[in-house]
């Protein structure tokens, strides 16, 4: 045990290293996007293809980066119990489902598809929240750092449900 930090309650490698490597590859993704349609990006703020990128970048490279990030560093940070592997690869799914569905619909056009992947995309943050919230509770310990991934839990349920 290092400084109160133990690294046998780390999560299976297999759950993190997906949404981790979403990150970049979500990133790509979207440089590919914006040098594909560069002339409707650099125009209006509602343009498709903005929206696509933008929605790209925030769910596809931040937010499955910080889910990752959070299945790692959670039960490692407050000595708890590691997420189910199998419930946090479902949540996932669904997750990265949902945000490919919510940009195919952005750039087709297609409020299908939009529908059909923002709920996805709200069902898996929602049980992304309550699995993480499953860890939090056998943690036994409990710190500052605690208090700032609630307050992050508060933002990304508000930005959810913001749209």
């Amino acid at each position: 045990m290092f400084g109160g930090i133990n690294p046998r309650h780390a999560p299976v490698p297999w759950l993190p290293l997906p949404f981790l490597l979403s990150g970049p590859l979500g990133l790509a993704a979207a440089h590919l996007l914006l040098m594909v349609h560069a002339g409707q990006v650099t125009g209006s703020y509602r343009a498709t293809a903005t929206l696509a990128v933008t929605h790209l970048l925030v769910l596809g490279a931040v937010v499955a980066t910080m889910m990752g990030a959070l299945y790692q560093m959670t039960p490692v940070i407050f000595v708890a119990e590691a997420a189910d592997g199998r419930l946090g690869l479902t949540q996932g799914a669904l997750y990265t489902a949902g945000w490919i569905a919510m940009v195919i619909g952005f750039l087709r056009g297609e409020p299908g598809w939009l529908a059909v992947g923002g709920t996805s995309v709200v069902l898996a943050v929602l049980l992304f929240l309550a699995i993480i919230g499953g860890v939090l509770r056998t943690a036994t310990q409990w710190d500052t750092a605690g208090w700032y991934i609630l307050a992050a839990f508060g933002m990304l349920l508000i930005t959810v449900g913001v749209g």
